[in-house]
């Protein structure tokens, strides 16, 4: 069976994505819907369609009014989850971010009390319901959110 017209649009559009052909400029938008009807001698409907199938598999997305853009893939960044005695993990983290170049932020922790599920509970050594202190913080990598870390603590090292 044939694969449908729509398939093979996206396919060859993902295929110049992927090289770099598309878009022509760093950060451009992929040609109009009436150009790309143009190029592959397609419908309107078949250039939707394809252009839905890009975005499901999260190559592109649309911007109503000013067109359709490659999606920028974030940069991997790996840090050890190492514990530096000096500062901790975050200082470990901040380092290594503003070593290769990259602005690394955080947001305000958000500390809240809580009762500790079961898998929490057998994590602390506690009884499932006891009161724990969860800690919740955003890490950004250039302004991108990059990490979110949850750490939860017996009550005993606050009390």
């Amino acid at each position: 069976m044939a694969e449908p017209l729509y398939r093979m649009i996206a396919e060859d559009l993902r295929r110049k994505i992927e090289s770099g052909e598309l878009p022509k400029e760093p950060k451009g938008p992929l040609p109009t819907e009436h150009e790309l009807q143009k190029d592959f001698g397609a419908s309107r409907n078949t250039i939707r369609d394809a252009i839905k199938w890009l975005v499901t598999l999260g190559l592109v997305e649309t911007r109503p009014g000013q067109g359709t853009y490659v999606v920028e893939n974030p940069v991997p960044f790996v840090t050890a989850l190492t514990v530096d005695p000096k500062g901790g993990s975050a200082a470990v983290y901040l380092a290594e971010v503003a070593a290769s170049g990259r602005v690394p932020t955080d947001s305000t922790p958000k500390v809240e009390i809580q009762q500790a599920t079961r898998t929490v509970a057998r994590a602390l050594r506690l009884d499932q319901g006891a009161q724990v202190v969860s800690r919740h913080q955003q890490r950004f990598i250039d302004e991108t959110p990059w990490s979110l870390q949850t750490t939860f603590y017996p009550m005993s090292l606050v009390e």
